[in-house]
């Protein structure tokens, strides 16, 4: 949990919030400046409400920010690894692309394999990258 912890903690505070709008949370009106109560209503559902801190030097942020992730990963029945990369997704754009398994070593390519001309010069053809 220790690791899970980190990379909440790491995330970008604009990126967790941008990815509970986006998954349909919407901001409820609250006196704090400090800290933003977020809310979230399914049809035979009871509402729920996440507090997310508005910046991450506050007392109890981090804990806040690790309560409001895994409350979104329990109600998406998903695990916090994945939540977590999809919401560090949301600042990138994704490429996919495939490479035959005989050129990967160590979950990488050697650089002058990863050239269009020495793929080639070896034989395969790689197809373009897919961009999500």
């Amino acid at each position: 949990m220790i690791e899970i912890d980190r990379a909440i903690r790491s995330t970008p505070l604009e990126n967790i919030r941008r990815y509970f709008f986006l998954s349909g949370w919407r901001e409820v009106s609250t006196e704090s400046r400090t800290i933003g109560l977020l809310s979230f209503r399914s049809d035979g559902y009871q509402e729920i409400e996440v507090a997310l801190p508005n910046r991450t030097d506050i007392p109890d942020g981090a804990r806040l920010i690790v309560e409001a992730i895994t409350t979104l990963s329990q109600m998406m029945d998903r695990e916090v690894a994945a939540l977590i990369d999809d919401i560090n997704a949301i600042g990138f754009d994704r490429v996919k692309s495939t490479v035959p398994d005989e050129l990967v070593r160590f979950d990488s390519i050697e650089l002058d394999l990863a050239e269009n001309s020495s793929v080639a010069q070896n034989g395969y053809s790689l197809p373009p990258p897919q961009l999500n």
